[in-house]
């Protein structure tokens, strides 16, 4: 177990450079302490927790230390803003400025993306300060991501009645905005940076040019942990996308939704309107939609229709906010991009949609039948606040006046509904317990279905989970099951989205020291009195066969799929469904002359009965979805903007994924067999596939 100077920095034994109370002098003088009582530790015989080498006590040193000269820069460059330079009076007004800028970057963005037609997930754009090769995702992230240090700052000071004076020598209102942005952004970088190399698997060093200078690079390797990240979380993004996708495309959906369709026109008015013509509206609104049944696999029902305080549930603020995503559609589709000069800070306001509140109320009140005090109460729910739990992402808008809103477009054009939900469940402290228990009845539910529908299975008992008693001991089984002579074994979490470095490494501690190690514990509780198992189950126990139990995770946020821990597999529901519903995964899908999928490429998983039990482990430790990504990457660097000369020069080196050509996809070396459709060279040779 690592128990260095990172332990200390993990523990909060040590203030790290983002606490306010961080201090260089202090950072040095901690450091030497821990290096002195290291030193006289050395020669007791109880030395468990030096297994820590010198060297990367150093480099977290060292980290510790660029990063804090670094953010002390930041931080002073805002002192000089605000004291020396600030245009403005209210706090009010700097918010909408920065609204205005994240506005306008999210639809130069969208406008960009209009060009390229294929998937955006391998294209990277370098029209930024320093050419540093972005992804989409990069980029629209950041968006939002590089303001929310400056507005929760903005907030908490408006919510302590602090006073903005407008400095003697004021610099542009636009020039403010965007400096203040540019470094809340750094800041934000920082962060992650930081918590990417203390949490996950990232690596810190130095390393000298051949002109002298010394880089900082921050080191992403391309291990299994890494590239798995990155795949599952891209599949994960993938999956709400082609659901949204197929949704859209659905005549008979379209049709029903037709006839009962209405929405917030945006206009002076702001009137209640029936069916629109605009393709956008309706196919964003079917995307919602298909997103809000999809939530029903991870959130209890009683959860979504259980009221709060008396007052609403989720299912009503999910009708709230479709609306606001709606309206979002509608600002954004008429913001008009122009260059923007220094002192026409005007122009770049109208990229800040202002809404008045009473109108917005009223027009909720109409479409959707609540109480005016019901909606208003949803919509102070909606606010951002700056509170802990409190995430643009999902508080898209903030009260400016008694009298008026302004709206974070570009958060949610596209909104991930499960993230959202989630969010809001944790901001109201809401429980999630109940939600593990769903879950598990759910996967049993549909894993016996998916077997009692494959004709070929025919020696199963179908899955369980049961709180099962034996030898004076007892343990809460989440699945079990058996096929053949597989006893298939599985932990489930239901574990909330990670989309943080911080909450990445919290779902795999949760996987690793809670999940893997329940399940081991819980195959040995099995293996006591296996036929005694069998009988409290009410299967039939044979003697004379060599029952195998094979064991895996289930995770529920797709996160780290196709990983192990502590040699665990680690899956999610649909890669457990897929290999039972049937015995071909498709590799290579495209769309034929009726805009129909079809697939022609596809993994043979296996060719019958004993097969099927025989890779079952293979299956799980290289899951089709994750494995056909692992060689579809490149490293590119990113270098971080220095504010002097004295600045240390901090470089990301990082993995993106690229796009690889079907045929070169097929020539990896993989565990199953590829067969290919008849029409193969017929298509092969097209540009647009889905993998």
């Amino acid at each position: 177990m690592k128990k260095g100077f990172l332990y200390k920095i993990k523990k909060n034994e040590v203030s790290n450079p983002f606490h306010r109370s961080f201090k260089i002098e202090k950072w040095i003088q901690d450091f030497q302490k821990y290096f002195e009582e290291d030193a006289g530790s050395s020669n007791k015989e109880n030395f468990e927790y030096k297994s820590y080498s010198v060297d990367e006590d150093l480099n977290i040193f060292q980290l510790g230390l660029i990063f804090g000269i670094f953010l002390e820069e930041i931080r002073g460059e805002l002192d000089n803003l605000y004291n020396n330079k600030n245009p403005f009076s209210t706090y009010e007004e700097i918010i909408k400025f920065y609204f205005s800028i994240s506005n306008r970057n999210k639809k130069i963005l969208l406008e960009e993306f209009k060009i390229f037609e294929t998937n955006l997930s391998n294209k990277t754009f370098n029209n930024n300060f320093m050419k540093n090769e972005l992804t989409a995702e990069d980029i629209a992230h950041g968006s939002i991501d590089s303001i929310s240090n400056a507005i929760h700052s903005c907030i908490i000071k408006m919510n302590k009645k602090i006073k903005l004076k407008i400095s003697d020598k004021p610099i542009s209102k636009l020039f403010f905005a965007q400096k203040e942005a540019f470094l809340s952004e750094m800041y934000y970088a920082l962060e992650n940076y930081w918590n990417s190399i203390i949490l996950l698997d990232y690596k810190f060093f130095s390393k000298k040019s051949e002109d002298g200078k010394t880089y900082y690079i921050v080191f992403q390797p391309e291990s299994e942990y890494e590239k798995i990240s990155l795949i599952s979380n891209e599949r994960r993004e993938k999956i709400v996308t082609q659901r949204a996708f197929f949704a859209i495309g659905d005549d008979y959906l379209y049709t029903k939704i037709k006839k009962e369709f209405k929405y917030i026109k945006n206009s002076k008015a702001f009137q209640v309107v029936k069916f629109s013509e605009n393709n956008k509206i309706m196919s964003t609104y079917l995307s919602l939609l298909s997103q809000e049944a999809y939530l029903s696999d991870f959130i209890p029902t009683e959860i979504m229709k259980n009221y709060y305080n008396n007052q609403f549930n989720i299912l009503d603020i999910l009708k709230v906010f479709k609306q606001l995503v709606l309206l979002a559609i509608q600002f954004a589709d008429n913001y008009v991009d122009e260059n923007i000069e220094e002192n026409e800070f005007e122009k770049l306001l109208q990229f800040c949609p202002i809404i008045k509140k009473r109108k917005l109320i009223k027009s909720l009140c109409e479409l959707t039948g609540y109480k005016f005090l019901k909606i208003k109460i949803i919509l102070k729910f909606l606010e951002y606040e700056g509170n802990k739990n409190d995430d643009l992402w999902v508080n898209p808008i903030i009260s400016i006046s008694k009298d008026e809103y302004i709206l974070l477009t570009g958060a949610i054009d596209s909104p991930n509904l499960l993230r959202t939900v989630e969010r809001w469940l944790v901001k109201l402290n809401i429980p999630l317990d109940k939600r593990g228990d769903y879950y598990e009845v759910l996967i049993v539910k549909d894993f016996n279905e998916v077997v009692e529908n494959n004709k070929e299975i025919k020696d199963f008992n179908k899955s369980v989970s049961k709180r099962i008693k034996l030898n004076n001991a007892e343990e809460q089984i989440d699945f079990l099951c058996r096929i053949g002579n597989k006893i298939l074994l599985a932990e489930t979490k239901c574990i909330i989205t990670s989309d943080s470095p911080q909450r990445e490494f919290n779902t795999y501690k949760r996987l690793k020291d809670e999940a893997s190690i329940q399940v081991n514990r819980k195959k040995e509780f099995i293996l006591q009195d296996l036929r005694k198992i069998f009988e409290i189950l009410k299967w039939d126990f044979n003697p004379n066969v060599e029952y195998e139990i094979i064991t895996f995770i289930i995770n529920s946020n797709r996160t780290l799929v196709g990983l192990s821990a502590n040699d665990i597999p680690i899956i999610d529901k649909e890669i457990l469904l897929n290999y039972f519903r049937r015995n071909k995964f498709p590799i290579l899908s495209t769309m034929n002359e009726d805009e129909q999928i079809i697939h022609i490429a596809y993994f043979i998983l296996y060719n019958n009965l004993e097969e099927m039990y025989k890779n079952f482990t293979i299956y799980l430790k290289n899951p089709p979805p994750i494995i056909l990504h692992k060689h579809s990457f490149e490293r590119k660097l990113i270098q971080m903007p220095r504010l002097s000369e004295e600045s240390p020069i901090i470089v990301l080196s990082r993995l993106i994924p690229i796009k690889i050509h079907p045929r070169e996809i097929l020539e990896k070396d993989y565990p199953f067999k590829i067969e290919k459709e008849k029409e193969f060279d017929e298509y092969i040779n097209k540009v647009d596939f889905i993998i």
